[in-house]
């Protein structure tokens, strides 16, 4: 019985894991990548540094972007112990950075609040 259901399983898993091609949908393949590293200094704090990469390595209607965001998660946290539950608390810095190579092209006009009224 329980070989019967793996068999089923697993043929379900293949089925619905073949991508359909009947369609012109847009696809795209990418990846994110994070690396977790956690100093403890005592037994209820530490700090924990998480850096992290969105590649994108596939896109059927253009090129694809290859890196296009960094991200950072990092700060303290505190440790602590209730019954059998350990609790994480962290206090965290989210920087996210996308490489860009294109300089700013954006033209901002700041107005002043009198010309905003007169249009």
């Amino acid at each position: 019985m329980k070989k019967r259901i793996a068999v089923v399983v697993t043929l379900v898993i293949l089925i619905y894991s073949i991508p359909s091609y009947a369609g012109t949908i847009p696809r795209t393949g990418r990846n994110w990548d994070f690396f977790n590293v956690t100093a403890v200094f005592n037994r209820h704090w530490g700090f924990i540094f998480n850096p992290g990469i969105r590649y994108e390595f596939y896109r059927s209607n253009a090129q694809e972007k290859k890196a296009y965001m960094y991200e950072l998660f990092t700060g303290p946290a505190y440790f602590t112990r209730i019954k059998k539950f350990k609790i994480i608390v962290p206090l965290m810095y989210y920087y996210m950075g996308f490489p860009n190579s294109i300089k700013n092209t954006y033209n901002v006009k700041i107005r002043h609040w009198e010309e905003a009224l007169k249009d």
